[in-house]
C-alpha cells in the first residue's frame, strides 16, 4: 500500500475502498486492453493509471506528502503540488528542484545504466517511472524490471538518476529530501542506495543506506544536508548498486517526492559539533562569525561502492579514514579484457570470460594438442610429447655411437645400445648426472611392474587434467569412472631397478595427490623402497591427513641406499568395500636427483 494513500487494489489505509475508474475507455465504456502500465497513461496526472490483468485501472491519486508544513493539492495537468504554508516548527524554503514523477516521466532527471553489458536477449534493469507503488500522487521512480517488480537479471545491476545542475545560494543552508521504499538485502555491503553530489569533475558521496538509517519494507523520508556546498553549482545523483548478482528477487527501490530546497538562513553554531552534517566527506567547523563552515574532501568515500575503479581485478574498500583502497585480487587469472589473458601461445584462443577469469581454449588445429597421443607420428624412433599444447617429436634411434653425440666429450659417454641412445657420466671430478632417474609419465615406456586384485581398479598411466605436469600421471583407480569403487581392491606398482651412486646427498622426489577416506585405517596408501630383498617404508597416508585433494611434493634422502640398487613401490589397499567412490591416487614427476655438489 502507499503511505496514507491507496493500495493498488483500491483499499485505503483506513480500510475503506475507493471506486476504480477507467481512463481512455472505449466507446462502450469498457476499459481498454493493455500489456504495460504505460499503455494506460492519460493526461490526467491526478489519477494512478496502471495495467492489471490486461485491463487499465485508474485510481484517484492521494497527494499527502506527510509534511505538516505544506499544503497538498492536485492539478490534472501537473499532478501533486506541495506548497509551503508555514506553521509551528516550519521554516520557509526556496525550492531549487522537485520531482514527483506523477506524469510518468523522470521529470528532468537523467538515467544512466552502469551495470554489466547485456546481450539483446537479456533484460535491462534501471530506474523507470512507475505508477503502482507510490508514497503520494500518481507516480514514483522505481529501480527494477517494469511489471515484474524485482531487479534480478542474473547480473550485477547498477543505475543512477541524476538531477539537472543547479546553484545553491551563498550564505544559506540547503537540504535534499525524498521518500524511499526499499525491499532489498540488509546492511551497507549489498544492494547499496547512495546519494552523490557532482561538482564539476568531482563526485562526492553524502549519504548511503545502512541498518541505522533505513527500515526495510517501509516508506521513509530521507533528509540530507547540502549546506557544505553553498555557492556551488551541483547536481544530485541517486545511485543503486546491487554489488552482486544474487538475492535480487525482492521488490527493489522506489523514490518519490524528491525536493532540493534552500533554507532562509545559514546554519548558526557555538561549537564545531553544532555543524555536524552527517556527511563523511566534509570537515565541519564553527566559524568566527558563529556560522558553520565546511571543508570538502573530493578524494573521499562513505561506503565501499564509492571506491569502484571499474577494475574487476581489484577489491575496492573504503577505509576507516574515508579514503579509497583498491587492492589487487590474489587470483592471477583475473582479467578485464581479452588482451590481459594472452599466454603467447599460438595454439590457444585467449578470452576474458563474463566472470572476469581468463580462459585459454586450445584451438581446433592439427598443429595443436592437449595430450601426447595426439602427437603420435607413428615413428618408433621418436618420443612424442605435447607441451604447452604443441607437439614435440624427439628422435631417440641410432645405428652408431656418433649419432648420439651430445656435444659433451668431457663428462658423458655417448653410446648406441640396441638402436637407442644412452648417456652415462664419467666417474671424474666435476662430472655429475643431476637426474639419476626421471619419469613424468608423459612418454611412458611401460617399464614399471604392477599388480592389482581388480581388473578395473589398478595402477595405470592416464592422461588427465589432474596431472601435476600435463598431460599424464600414474593413477590408482578405474580410469573410466575416476574412482576405485571395485569392491575391496588393492594393487602396487614398482619402478625398474635404479642404481644409486656410492655418495651422500641423493634424493627421491615425487608429487602425490589423493582423494580417499581420511582415516589412516582405510584406503591405505604407502610407499616403500626395496633393496636386496628388504622393504623400507618411507610414506604412509597418515602423513597427509590435512592435505587430501591437494598436490603434495615429497622428498626423501637416499643416503641409506648409496651404492645400492633400489626399486620404489607405490601401494594402495581399500581394506574394505565402503566409501570407495572418491577419485583415488595420482603420482607424478617421479625422480632420483643428485645435487652434484
Amino acid at each position: 500500500t502507499t503511505d496514507e494513500g491507496t493500495s493498488t487494489d483500491g483499499t485505503t489505509t483506513d480500510g475503506t475502498t475507493t471506486e476504480g475508474t477507467t481512463d481512455g475507455g472505449t466507446t462502450d465504456g469498457s476499459a481498454p486492453k493493455c500489456a504495460l502500465h504505460q499503455d494506460c497513461l492519460d493526461e490526467d496526472y491526478c489519477t494512478k493509471d496502471f495495467c492489471e490483468k490486461a485491463e487499465c485501472i485508474a485510481e484517484d491519486a492521494v497527494c499527502d506528502d506527510s509534511d505538516a508544513c505544506t499544503a497538498d493539492s492536485c492539478e490534472p495537468v501537473v499532478g501533486c503540488i506541495h506548497i509551503f504554508q508555514g506553521g509551528d516548527g516550519c521554516s520557509a524554503y526556496t525550492e531549487l528542484f522537485a520531482a514527483t514523477f506523477d506524469d510518468g516521466t523522470t521529470q528532468g532527471m537523467s538515467i544512466q545504466d552502469l551495470g554489466v553489458d547485456l546481450s539483446a536477449e537479456e533484460i535491462p534493469v534501471n530506474w523507470i517511472p512507475d505508477p503502482v507503488v507510490t508514497h503520494s500522487g500518481a507516480g514514483a521512480l522505481y529501480f527494477g524490471i517494469a511489471g515484474n517488480y524485482h531487479f534480478d537479471n542474473d547480473k550485477i545491476v547498477v543505475g543512477t538518476a541524476t538531477t539537472p545542475a543547479f546553484t545553491l545560494p551563498v550564505g544559506k543552508s540547503a537540504e535534499l529530501t525524498f521518500w524511499t521504499f526499499m525491499d532489498v538485502e540488509t546492511g551497507s555491503d549489498w544492494d547499496v542506495l547512495s546519494v552523490i553530489v557532482k561538482t564539476g569533475a568531482a563526485a562526492i558521496p553524502i549519504w548511503s543506506k545502512n541498518d541505522d538509517n533505513i527500515i526495510l519494507g517501509e516508506w521513509q523520508k530521507i533528509t540530507v544536508d547540502l549546506t557544505a556546498f553553498a555557492g556551488q553549482q551541483i547536481a544530485i545523483s541517486i545511485k543503486f548498486d546491487s554489488v552482486d548478482p544474487t538475492f535480487n528477487s525482492t521488490t527493489g527501490v522506489i523514490i518519490d517526492t524528491l525536493r532540493i530546497a534552500a533554507l532562509p538562513t545559514a546554519k548558526g553554531c557555538t561549537q564545531d559539533e553544532d555543524c555536524n552534517d552527517n556527511v563523511a566527506c566534509t570537515e565541519d567547523l564553527c566559524g568566527a562569525s558563529g556560522t558553520c563552515e565546511y571543508q570538502i574532501s573530493t578524494n573521499c568515500c562513505a561506503v565501499d561502492t564509492d571506491c569502484s575503479d571499474g577494475n574487476s581485478c581489484t577489491i575496492d574498500l573504503c577505509g576507516a579514514d574515508n579514503t579509497c583502497q583498491n587492492l589487487a585480487v590474489a587470483n592471477p587469472d583475473c582479467c578485464n579484457t581479452d588482451d590481459e589473458c594472452n599466454d603467447n601461445n599460438d595454439c590457444t584462443t585467449d578470452t576474458c570470460k563474463s566472470n572476469n577469469l581468463c580462459e585459454n581454449q586450445v584451438k581446433d588445429d592439427p598443429n595443436c594438442c592437449t595430450k601426447a597421443t595426439e602427437c603420435n607420428d607413428n615413428d618408433k624412433c621418436t618420443i612424442d610429447t605435447c607441451k604447452d599444447y604443441m607437439c614435440f617429436n624427439f628422435n631417440t634411434c641410432c645405428q652408431t655411437d656418433d649419432e648420439c653425440n651430445d656435444g659433451d666429450d668431457i663428462c658423458t659417454v655417448d653410446t648406441c645400445v640396441s638402436g637407442k641412445c644412452k648417456y652415462s657420466y664419467k666417474p671424474i671430478a666435476g662430472c655429475c648426472e643431476p637426474l639419476i632417474f626421471n619419469e613424468n609419465f608423459d612418454a611412458y615406456d611401460d617399464d614399471w611392474s604392477s599388480f592389482s586384485s581388480s581388473a578395473k581398479c589398478k595402477w595405470s598411466v592416464v592422461e588427465n587434467a589432474k596431472a601435476k605436469s600435463q598431460p599424464s600421471a600414474m593413477y590408482y583407480g578405474d580410469p573410466t569412472a575416476k574412482n576405485y569403487n571395485c569392491s575391496k581392491n588393492s594393487g602396487w606398482t614398482k619402478t625398474p631397478e635404479i642404481s644409486i651412486p656410492d655418495k651422500d646427498g641423493l634424493s627421491l622426489e615425487f608429487d602425490l595427490w589423493m582423494h580417499t577416506e581420511s582415516s589412516s585405517s582405510y584406503d591405505k596408501t604407502t610407499v616403500h623402497i626395496w633393496s636386496n630383498g628388504k622393504k623400507t617404508s618411507i610414506f604412509s597416508k597418515a602423513q597427509l591427513f590435512d592435505s587430501l585433494q591437494k598436490w603434495k611434493h615429497l622428498k626423501y634422502s637416499l643416503n641409506a641406499f648409496k651404492g645400492k640398487t633400489i626399486q620404489v613401490e607405490f601401494k594402495f589397499d581399500t581394506i574394505d568395500t565402503l566409501y570407495n567412490s572418491t577419485e583415488g591416487v595420482y603420482v607424478d614427476n617421479f625422480k632420483v636427483t643428485d645435487p652434484c655438489e
